[in-house]
């Protein structure tokens, strides 16, 4: 998977970023432009964000995360969630899957 604008990614294998997007993955994860990430895998991120995260966790930038499950936010938000997140605008969210990331 590649990306080359601004969209939203549900992935189990290979996952690669080269705009501004958001990520859902337990394989890799690579990010070269805005956006964050919390994974039970691979984590890299070469822009703003803070992770915390059960696997692999990088930072270059200044963004805090708190998430049980998986969480991803492109905007200006509080999430709590102990399933899928995603988060384009700015709001709040609770919720409650069956899609559990473990």
């Amino acid at each position: 998977m590649e990306n080359m604008g601004s969209s939203q990614y549900q992935n189990q294998g290979w996952m690669e970023n080269m705009g501004s997007s958001q990520y859902q993955n337990q394989g890799w994860m690579e990010n070269m432009g805005s956006s964050q990430y919390q994974n039970q895998g691979w984590m890299e991120n070469m822009g703003s964000s803070q992770y915390q995260n059960q696997g692999w966790m990088e930072n270059m930038g200044s963004s805090q995360y708190q998430n049980q499950g998986w969480m991803e936010n492109m905007g200006s938000s509080q999430y709590q969630n102990q399933g899928w997140m995603e988060n384009m605008g700015s709001s709040q969210y609770q919720n409650q899957t069956s899609s559990s990331p473990l």
